[in-house]
């Protein structure tokens, strides 16, 4: 029994010396996941710029039509955010204001990552988001500006949990 304590000691210290450096600063380390933007694997479209990407998910240009997952979302408030510099109740007042001027709508909610994905499979030229993770058949994950999701000056990500 002492035995199997003092082992059960030594793979804990171990496991905490690990762990130290990250959270030497007081803080727990936060995981860094992507968000992917994704198009149909047929698509000509291998790379976006961050700024075409503003514009799409602001309902500004209309090379694709863009798919958002719900409001609330851990990806749809980190994507809102990164891309259009608002947090939920700013996006949902830009809304407003466009669609009371005539300057569009915003993009399609769809309920999940998973239906989002599917719908892109099989729709041409609609564009959506996932976070890193197992993509279907169909799709393809876009470089943004140039910078593939494991690069670390990729531009679109979460920080902390998620679910």
């Amino acid at each position: 029994m002492r035995r199997l304590v003092v082992t059960s000691l030594a793979l804990l210290a171990a496991v905490l010396a690990r762990a130290a450096p990250a959270l030497a600063d007081g803080e727990p380390a936060s995981p860094r996941r992507a968000i992917l933007i994704i198009v149909a694997a047929s698509s000509p479209v291998q790379d976006v710029p961050l700024e075409e990407l503003r514009r799409i998910f602001s309902g500004e240009s209309r090379n694709f039509v863009p798919l958002n997952l719900p409001p609330g979302s851990a990806e749809r408030v980190g994507l809102d955010l990164l891309l259009l510099g608002r947090g939920p109740e700013d996006v949902a007042r830009y809304w407003i204001d466009r669609k009371i001027r005539g300057q569009g709508s915003p993009p399609r909610v769809i309920p999940s990552a998973a239906l989002v994905a599917k719908i892109v499979a099989r729709v041409p030229n609609t564009m959506g988001y996932v976070l890193v993770g197992p993509l279907p058949a169909g799709v393809k994950v876009l470089r943004v500006g140039g910078l593939v999701h494991t690069d670390p000056r990729y531009p679109l990500f979460l920080r902390g949990r998620s679910r």
